[in-house]
């Protein structure tokens, strides 16, 4: 599906796919790259193995950041210089300068409460494999690209007055609901 005054367009915009799904020690599904291509997307050409080619983050970022103009990769990508590699984190990479990404897991009910809080701010779209479709592809691309421009408001950032009062208000009736039942008792 082609979405019209896109700012994606998939006759120039180059996909990353970082993946380690076809690898023995892959523990997450591989990403269903043909439905970008299906989409029209090409992809660019980044090595097989990342943790033999790349030794730190910087140097797969700018490699990405060189070839592509988007990404789409796996959340549990293995090691990388010794630590763990996190897609959440290499989507986050990618948001600092403004390369839309989406994040792919099949352990999305887990990791989202777990390995990919640390960077949720930054990263806009979470899909299962099964949700990664032709249809949408760059419809998830335009959003994230949108999550990018600087008049996104960080919901961490922003509390909202209204709900804090209710809470506060909740809280003192309780309190005094609890002392009136202890003093009638």
């Amino acid at each position: 599906m082609t979405v019209k005054d896109s700012i994606i367009d998939p006759e120039t915009c180059n996909i990353a796919f970082i993946d380690e799904g076809g690898s023995d020690d892959s523990h997450d599904l591989m990403i269903p790259y043909w439905e970008a291509e299906i989409a029209g997307f090409p992809p660019a050409r980044l090595p097989e193995k990342l943790q033999d080619t790349f030794k730190t983050m910087d140097a797969l970022v700018k490699e990405i950041a060189s070839q592509a103009q988007a990404a789409i990769c796996t959340h549990r990508l293995g090691t990388l210089g010794g630590k763990p590699l996190y897609g959440a984190e290499l989507v986050a990479a990618l948001y600092d300068l403004k390369i839309p990404a989406l994040l792919v897991t099949q352990y999305s009910d887990i990791d989202k409460h777990t390995s990919i809080r640390k960077w949720k701010d930054k990263v806009p779209v979470v899909l299962h494999p099964r949700e990664f479709s032709s249809e949408d592809v760059q419809q998830y691309l335009e959003e994230c690209a949108m999550e990018t421009t600087p008049t996104r408001k960080s919901y961490r950032l922003a509390p909202r007055p209204d709900i804090t009062q209710r809470i506060l208000y909740q809280r003192q009736e309780l309190v005094r609901l609890r002392r009136f039942f202890v003093n009638h008792e």
